[in-house]
C-alpha cells in the first residue's frame, strides 16, 4: 500500500514552511515512530515522523525547499515489507542541473548563519553531500565579505547602506506586528516599590542553597495572580465572541539573536515561584536553540515583557495578537518615593499595561494593573 506523506501543519496558523532537511532516501526501510524529515517554521524546527513501517518510496520535495504549502505531497512510501532498492547518489551533472533552491540547497544552520552575516547563499558553492551549503561554507565566507566587500551605494547624495537579507523569523514579526497594531491599543502605567520583593527573594536564596530565582519569575507569578484575581481580563476577542479562558497561560519574551519568541508557562497560576523559575529556564535554553515544539510558543491568555535588564526605566509593549494584553516592566531603580508625609529613596519598577480596547475597558486594566502593583509590592501574598 503506498502512503502519501504531506507536508504537516505543525501550528494552527502554519500556512507553508521551509522542508529542512531529509533524514531518510528513496529505497531506506524505516519504522513507525522514525524521524523521515525536518520542516523549519519561523520559529522552530520540527520533525516529522514515519506513521507506519516500510519502505521509503519517491521524494518529490528536495531538502532545503522552502515555502512548502502545507498539504503538499512532499514524498511516498511503501507499507508493509516492500524491499528495499538501492539508489545511486545523484551525479556531478545532476546536482549542477538542478534549479537553485533544490540543490546545492543550504541546511537551516547554514541559512542562519547566512542571516547573520548578510550573505547572499544561491551562488555559494557547498561543500556537504550532494553540493549542500553547509554551516561551515557560510563561516568561510563569511570573514572576506565581512572585511573585504565595500558597501552597497546609494543614489548620489544618500547614505552608503548594506542590504541584509529579511529572515523567516523577522518576516514573521513584522506580519504579526502590523496585525497587533491594527487593534486599537490604550496604555496604563503604574510604579511599584520592590524593596519587599527584592528582600523575600534575597532571603529565598540565603535560605536554599543553590536556588535560581529570578525577578522575572516573581513577575509571571503576580501577572499569573493578578489574572486570576480579575478574571476579566483573561478574554480575548475573537469577532463575533468573547473567549472567556479558565487558565491562565503566559507568554514571556524571550530575546534571540534573529528576532523574539514567547514561550508558555502554561497553567502558571496554579504553579509557585520555584517551579515557574525552572520551567522558564528551560523554556529559554531551548528556545535560543530552536529547539521549541509549536505548543510552547503559540497561544496564551497574556504576555509578559521585561527589558529592565537592559537599564530600559520604561517600555510600552505591543500586543502579542491574539491576546488581550501585554504587561511591560522597565528596571528595578532607585528613586525618590512618598511613603506617608516623608521623602525616601525606593527601588521602585514602572510597569506598563498594552489592552485591546475592544475586549479589555480602562477600570478592568486598572484593576488589573492595580492588583499585579499590590501582589510586587506585598509579596508575601504570592506565596499563599
Amino acid at each position: 500500500m503506498t502512503i502519501e506523506i504531506l507536508m504537516p501543519a505543525l501550528s494552527p496558523t502554519m500556512t507553508e514552511g521551509t522542508l529542512a532537511k531529509w533524514h531518510v532516501a528513496a529505497g531506506d526501510r524505516v519504522e513507525q515512530g522514525d524521524v523521515i524529515a525536518e520542516v523549519e517554521t519561523d520559529k522552530a524546527i520540527m520533525e516529522i515522523e514515519a506513521d507506519a513501517d516500510g519502505v521509503m518510496g519517491e521524494i518529490l520535495v528536495a531538502a532545503g525547499t522552502a515555502d512548502v504549502q502545507v498539504g503538499t505531497l512532499i514524498a511516498r512510501m511503501q507499507a508493509g515489507d516492500a524491499p528495499a532498492r538501492s539508489v545511486a547518489a545523484p551525479t556531478a551533472a545532476q546536482v549542477a542541473s538542478q534549479p537553485v533552491g533544490l540543490a546545492p540547497a543550504p541546511t537551516p544552520l547554514a541559512r542562519r548563519e547566512a542571516e547573520r552575516n548578510g550573505l547572499d547563499l544561491t551562488s555559494m558553492a557547498g561543500s556537504g553531500g550532494h553540493g549542500r551549503v553547509t554551516r561551515e561554507d557560510v563561516v568561510r565566507a563569511a570573514q572576506p565579505a565581512v572585511v573585504a566587500a565595500p558597501l552597497a551605494v546609494a543614489p548620489a547624495g544618500e547614505q552608503p547602506f548594506n542590504t541584509v537579507p529579511v529572515g523567516s523569523m523577522r518576516a514573521a514579526i513584522a506580519r504579526r506586528m502590523v496585525e497587533a497594531k491594527a487593534a486599537p491599543h490604550f496604555y496604563l502605567e503604574v510604579d511599584c516599590r520592590m524593596d519587599a520583593l527584592l528582600a523575600v527573594r534575597k532571603q529565598l536564596k540565603e535560605r536554599h542553597a543553590g536556588l535560581e530565582v529570578s525577578i522575572n519569575d516573581f513577575l509571571i507569578r503576580a501577572l499569573a495572580l493578578s489574572l486570576k484575581q480579575v478574571p476579566e481580563a483573561n478574554v480575548q476577542w475573537a469577532g463575533d465572541r468573547i473567549l472567556h479562558f479558565g487558565r491562565v497561560d503566559i507568554a514571556v519574551a524571550v530575546a534571540l539573536d534573529s528576532g523574539l519568541i514567547t514561550p508558555l508557562i502554561r497553567d502558571a497560576g496554579s504553579k509557585g515561584v520555584r517551579e515557574i523559575a525552572s520551567e522558564m529556564r528551560e523554556l529559554a535554553e531551548r528556545a535560543r536553540q530552536g529547539g521549541l515544539k509549536p505548543e510552547e510558543y503559540q497561544g496564551g491568555s497574556f504576555s509578559l515583557s521585561n527589558l529592565g535588564m537592559f537599564g530600559m526605566k520604561a517600555i510600552q509593549p505591543i500586543l502579542n495578537p491574539p491576546q488581550a494584553g501585554i504587561i511591560g516592566v522597565g528596571a528595578a531603580e532607585r528613586r525618590p518615593w512618598v511613603e506617608g508625609d516623608e521623602l525616601v529613596v525606593a527601588t521602585v519598577m514602572t510597569a506598563t499595561l498594552s489592552a485591546d480596547h475592544r475586549v479589555l475597558d480602562g477600570a478592568t486594566g486598572a484593576r488589573l494593573l492595580a492588583r499585579f502593583k499590590a501582589l510586587l509590592e506585598n509579596p508575601l501574598d504570592m506565596l499563599l
